[in-house]
């Protein structure tokens, strides 16, 4: 005979002491976030459209035709963008980009140069293969600093400087000293250029070079209509001086440097102007007289 004892026990809540029993409990609400964290939350909202809203205004100016608003903001537009936000939508054009740039370095160590180096040809094959592998990175690096250091294609400068033969004296004035700001805007902005090859040498030679350089190496390409066509056309480099791991700051010495001798060559050829101007002046009342 069983006795209660031995009868299965299935203790409830009330025995257990954990309060009354409870009729259809509702659902118990979230805890209310504090105001000063919902202020954050919007705030930081707000700040993160307005950024996206400044990016992607300034590359419509960028990418979009002629503008006054183009023009007048062209550099500051352009120094932001280049290199790393550069957009071109010139691909699929009537006339596509047809240049082909290679990065080329070279490392010395202890007096002895290097010899030359690439690794454009390798990324872009990587990257052709597998499209989120790291070479796409690399690549990207790659093209940053080639774009950093020729910069890319203006064709607003570029039919400036085929009509300055045409234009007025202040006319071609400017257009050379927008042209000679620009040569020094890419000394300083080769700096990436300079540290993705010193990257490069380290990872070689398994410590930093002593001097490091590197070239850019630019070859047309023959248009898909003219691919029967016999010839080649002939590779063009553009070689940077050497410069050593601790020195990227005197690339804006430099850059500073250019400017001043531009400045000093512009007042020299004024005042060559001024005495040739004279000269002739005088010339003229002589045989008048």
């Amino acid at each position: 005979m069983s006795t209660p004892q031995d009868e299965p026990h299935d203790p409830s809540e009330q025995e257990l002491g954990t309060g009354e029993e409870a009729e259809s409990p509702e659902p118990a609400p979230s805890p209310e976030s504090p105001p000063e964290r919902r202020g954050l939350a919007r705030v930081v909202t707000v700040l993160g459209l307005l950024v996206i809203v400044f990016h992607f205004t300034l590359t419509a100016v960028y990418i979009n035709p002629v503008s006054v608003i183009g023009l007048r903001w062209r550099v500051t537009v352009t120094d932001y963008l280049e290199p790393l936000f550069r957009q071109r939508w010139s691909l699929f054009a009537p006339n596509p980009p047809m240049l082909d740039r290679r990065l080329d370095y070279q490392c010395e160590v202890d007096g002895d140069e290097g010899l030359w180096l690439s690794r454009s040809d390798d990324l872009l094959e990587t990257h052709a293969r597998w499209r989120f592998s790291p070479a796409a990175r690399l690549r990207r690096l790659e093209t940053a600093a080639v774009v950093a250091t020729v910069g890319s294609q203006d064709e607003i400068m570029d039919q400036l400087v085929a009509a300055q033969d045409e234009a007025d004296e202040q006319a071609r004035e400017q257009v050379q000293d927008m042209l000679a700001h620009r040569v020094a805007a890419s000394i300083v902005s080769s700096e990436t250029a300079y540290r993705l090859v010193l990257a490069y040498c380290r990872e070689d030679l398994g410590h930093d070079p002593d001097r490091m350089r590197y070239r850019i190496v630019t070859t047309e390409i023959k248009p898909y209509s003219e691919r029967d066509t016999p010839g080649e056309s002939e590779p063009k480099g553009m070689n940077m001086p050497w410069l050593g791991p601790d020195e990227f700051d005197t690339l804006a010495v430099r850059a500073n440097e250019y400017l001043e001798v531009y400045e000093q060559q512009k007042q020299q050829a004024k005042s060559e102007a001024a005495e040739l101007a004279a000269a002739t002046a005088g010339e003229g009342v002589e045989d008048n007289g």
